[in-house]
């Protein structure tokens, strides 16, 4: 009896093996071709990709189509049914899903792109259509893509959405990381379709389709750091009607009276207590001190309404390494009225510190600024290549060399959408933001170089402790001949190159200070709140040829979301545009027991810590998710598989 029970269990394993062995036979092709079709989709989506930043919206559209096609192959090979009952399987069935999902996103990610490079190549000059012509904006060009660049984000975010829900664990590799890589890849997307939808939408009412729009424009020197960006030298006033523009002689901010800080409107809640003792929302030389580019722009429109009689419509914030973004597209101009040709490499060198040794005459030198903004602003509008002027504007307002503010609300809200408001803060999670405001009155911050580091640590009650350490080296030569550049003026008691500047730091509602430290020993700081975040403020000189470091520590409450069964961190960092770019190199360690599984943008990743090097210009927004070790995931997953009914319902 044993020995024929013993057979008839071994003739069921035999054909259970057989079987097994047989469908695995029948999954294998099905398998293949939903990989194969998925490779072909992604590569074609590639290619699409490039060709449209390239200006080829006709090559564009063919691919992505080319690419639409085979993501749709792949989804009818992951939805046969050999592989559908696959799902039954551990393992093999969440990879099976994950592909059929990979798979629906690039088809979600194809006909967005389509939808796109149809509207693009349907321009009569395609995507070079959308550029100033004889200094006149195409608006009926960029209404026309309103609708698709729309349609074409929402299907970018509910790719997202889909992406979002993928699975990591109990997935095989290849798979996992496809979906990771699609996560972050789709973030990015969803990110500039925002952005391109919200200022397609904007840029008419912006440009004065419906009557004229008068702005202010600011030209920033960083060689003098405030806190948008620079020192306002000059400006001009821009007037749009219908897409047309026109740029009044730029003039000397000196030339514009100021008023009492006291007698001034307050342009945000706390600016007068933090900004009133530098002369607040009456004082030109000062009234960008203050980080968030709104609260500076609105006390720019209030003074110049007060002071002129005209309120205008919004200010535009610009500075030298735009318009050398902008010389990229147009190729050197030649300033007669300087005698000098500025180029791309030239420009920032030029505008910010050589013409201060080359032109000895105070009233020319002030001029240079001005003369040279107004040569490029014009080559720029008069007829440049279409794709190379998109690609100036959109790099200049990516790393915040350029600005945008409306007194209009909803055309402000836009530019908040677009990212080119300079808004200060982040929207969720820790925050972090550095900024410094030349206090010396000159222009030495051309020689200064920071660096950043922010070391968090994450606990388990979901708080995190981090250490900020700032360091700040100043090349400024030790001799020479007192100037505009290295000054030093005779009432400030600091030697020549000697920089001082005041060491704005931000952090979240949730953040308190433990400590800080300057060069190892105590250090000193003023607290102040604005726009709903802590600041700490700090006075610092360093001399010529010489360096000193900031020590913070900093401890914040309710930092990750999640429990035991793992979470998430976010960290947004901020910081302003500068002449040497300022690095920042961020380490966050998970909690205790915690490993990291996947990080958004891309981090070197050590056991339970992840790491970011980034320049700190504009605003970035760094996150990390964590979980138990692999095998109480696995247990985790496998006990949650085991308690889900077999029959699934999903189509």
């Amino acid at each position: 009896m044993r020995s024929r029970g013993k057979r008839r269990r071994l003739a069921v394993v035999a054909a259970t093996a057989t079987v097994a062995v047989a469908w695995i036979g029948l999954s294998i092709r099905p398998a293949l071709e939903a990989r194969d079709s998925l490779t072909e989709g992604r590569d074609r989506l590639a290619e699409a990709s490039s060709r449209l930043l390239s200006g080829d919206a006709s090559g564009a559209l063919h691919a992505f189509q080319h690419a639409h096609r085979a993501f749709e192959e792949a989804v009818g090979h992951a939805s046969n049914p050999v592989l559908r009952l696959d799902g039954l399987v551990p393992l093999v069935g969440r990879t099976a899903d994950a592909a059929r999902d990979l798979a629906s996103i690039g088809e979600l990610t194809a006909s967005a792109g389509e939808r796109i490079a149809s509207a693009l190549a349907q321009l009569p000059g395609g995507v070079s259509s959308l550029a100033p012509v004889g200094g006149r904006l195409p608006l009926d060009a960029v209404n026309a893509l309103a609708g698709p660049v729309g349609a074409a984000t929402d299907e970018l975010r509910r790719a997202s959405e889909l992406a979002g829900r993928l699975p990591t664990s109990l997935v095989l590799g290849p798979v996992a990381r496809a979906a990771r890589d699609v996560r972050m890849r789709l973030d990015a997307a969803v990110h500039t379709a925002t952005a391109a939808d919200a200022l397609t939408r904007a840029i008419p009412s912006f440009a004065g389709q419906d009557g004229t729009k008068r702005y202010f424009l600011a030209v920033q020197n960083p060689a003098e750091l405030r806190g948008t960006g620079g020192f306002i030298g000059v400006y001009s006033i821009l007037s749009m009607e219908r897409g047309a523009f026109h740029l009044s002689p730029f003039q000397d901010i000196a030339t514009l009276p100021d008023a009492p800080a006291a007698e001034m409107p307050i342009p945000a809640p706390g600016f007068a207590a933090i900004y009133n003792r530098f002369g607040g929302a009456g004082f030109w030389r000062n009234i960008n001190m203050t980080p968030d580019a709104p609260t500076a722009a609105t006390a720019i429109e209030q003074l110049y309404a007060r002071v002129r009689g005209v309120s205008p419509n919004g200010v535009v914030f610009v500075d030298p390494q735009a318009l050398a973004f902008i010389l990229e597209a147009t190729g050197p101009v030649t300033v007669p009225e300087l005698g000098r040709t500025i180029s791309a490499a030239n420009a920032v060198p030029f505008l910010t510190n050589r013409a201060y040794f080359l032109y000895q005459n105070p009233a020319k030198r002030k001029r240079v600024l001005g003369l040279a903004a107004t040569w490029i602003f014009e080559r720029l509008l008069s007829n440049t290549d279409g794709v190379a002027a998109i690609r100036a504007l959109v790099t200049s307002a990516a790393g915040g060399h350029l600005v945008l503010h409306a007194r209009d609300p909803v055309l402000e809200s836009a530019f908040e959408r677009a990212g080119v408001a300079g808004r200060l803060g982040g929207s969720t999670g820790d925050y972090h933001g550095l900024f410094l405001n030349n206090a010396s009155g000159t222009k030495v911050d051309y020689y200064l170089h920071a660096s950043v580091d922010y070391a968090a640590t994450l606990h388990t009650d979901g708080s995190s402790a981090a250490l900020v350490t700032l360091n700040m080296v100043n090349d400024a030569p030790a001799e020479g001949r007192a100037n505009e550049v290295l000054g030093p003026y005779s009432n400030t008691n600091l030697a020549l190159g000697e920089d001082r500047s005041l060491v704005f730091l931000y952090c979240g509602a949730r953040c308190a200070l433990v400590g800080t430290s300057r060069d190892g020993g105590s250090g000193s700081i003023a607290p102040f709140e604005e726009l709903g975040l802590h600041l700490f403020m700090s006075s610092v000189r360093i001399l010529a040829q010489d360096s000193t470091t900031l020590g913070y520590r900093l401890r914040t409450a309710g930092a990750w979301a999640g429990g035991e069964d793992g979470g998430s961190y976010c960290l947004t960092i901020q910081g302003q545009p500068t002449i040497n770019p300022t690095t920042a190199e961020v380490t966050v360690a998970a909690p205790p027991g915690m490993n990291i599984i996947d990080t958004n943008p891309a981090a070197r990743v050590s056991g339970g810590s992840a790491t970011w090097t980034k320049p700190l210009r504009g605003s970035r927004r760094l996150c990390m998710w964590f979980s138990p070790p692999f095998l109480m995931r696995v247990w985790a997953d496998v006990k949650g598989f085991l308690t889900k009914p077999v029959i699934r319902l999903s189509p």
